[in-house]
């Protein structure tokens, strides 16, 4: 039977943060915080069987409180960057916080990344939840919030998402996890990526989409239909504003309630792959150039499930807008395996 139990517990004002460790039964196990509902550390095995952690993570519960990077938080309520910081719905503009030049990105600075959940357990799960208020971070409508994690004896971990709202909100959470699955800390560009995807959004220099949708062509680094190596793409790419990636792939399929593989990575030393399947109808990647203080640039890179960006501002991106009493629901599946 898994097991949920709470490994070390701390005061942050009127809330109290938590970190719980789920683990299956055959050893490896996943460690959750309330703090901003962020996955904290992925164990699992190997080719040869040696337990280490799969994701890049702080070593200490505090160092999550002045986090910079998302590292393995929940963001929202609208992942990514919404241009300009605004957008207009049934005819009201409405203007968010500018927390990325003259755009907003994850949230702002009220993002649901610097939140304490509520919790509960429940034998091999753990539910986060919150409430986001009315105009917290420019966003309308009172929002209800679930963020609960399982993992399974298959290496699975499971994240599902649940929002509810008393206004008509845009919503698009995702998680933020940095991965490096060689358990050493090798530069994670050193992996290989997989993308179940034929098309991406085309990004200005400060990422926001132009409203091109471009075909992968095999011609301009962007192309990962077949397994290969991030460095090598990253010389072929003819970008100025970023040496590695932070590029929007579109899944295969365009469904938004089925689950789909979105992405596929792995690390040759350690024999271990990661496969990334969603509900949602796309995955963001980002290759770490950003990291700073306990981190190193490319150390870990992200896999972004999530609706696509801007689509707030852009009626031909899919998106969600939910109305009022309406309850999304969402799920990532991270699944580690050895190959």
């Amino acid at each position: 039977m898994n097991k949920v139990s709470i490994q070390n517990s701390m005061l942050l004002g009127d809330g109290k943060v938590l970190l719980f460790r789920l683990k299956n039964n055959y050893g490896a196990y996943i460690e959750i915080t309330n703090y901003g509902a962020t996955l904290v550390s992925v164990v699992t095995p190997d080719y040869w069987g040696e337990l280490q952690n799969r994701i890049l993570g702080y070593k200490n519960l505090e160092a999550y409180f002045t986090d910079k990077y998302y590292i393995g938080t929940t963001v929202g309520r609208v992942a990514n960057r919404v241009s300009n910081a605004e957008f207009t719905v049934d005819g009201k503009t409405y203007h968010l916080e500018k927390n990325d030049g003259k755009n907003s990105n994850h949230g702002g600075f009220s993002g649901l990344n610097k939140k304490v959940f509520n919790y509960e357990v429940l034998e091999n799960k753990v539910i986060f939840s919150t409430v986001s208020q009315d105009g917290e971070g420019g966003y309308p409508g009172n929002l209800d919030i679930k963020v609960s994690y399982s993992f399974t004896d298959n290496n699975e971990v499971i994240i599902d998402y649940e929002v509810k709202s008393d206004k008509l909100t845009p919503v698009s959470l995702t998680n933020h996890t940095y991965f490096n699955l060689s358990g050493r800390q090798l530069n994670a560009t050193n992996h290989f990526l997989k993308v179940f995807a034929e098309e991406r959004l085309e990004f200005d220099e400060n990422f926001i989409p132009t409203g091109n949708i471009l075909p992968l062509n095999g011609l301009d680094g962007f192309d990962f239909r077949k397994f290969q190596q991030i460095s090598n793409h990253m010389l072929l790419k003819n970008e100025r504003n970023i040496k590695g990636f932070n590029t929007y792939f579109i899944a295969e399929e365009k469904s938004t309630s089925d689950l789909k593989h979105v992405a596929e990575l792995k690390e040759k030393s350690s024999g271990v792959s990661l496969e990334v399947r969603t509900t949602m109808p796309g995955v963001q990647f980002y290759t770490g150039d950003y990291l700073g203080d306990d981190f190193l640039p490319f150390e870990g890179v992200c896999l972004e499930a999530q609706y696509f960006t801007d689509f707030v501002n852009r009626k031909n991106f899919i998106g969600s807008f939910i109305e009022k009493g309406e309850i999304w629901k969402e799920q990532i599946i991270y699944h580690f395996k050895n190959y």
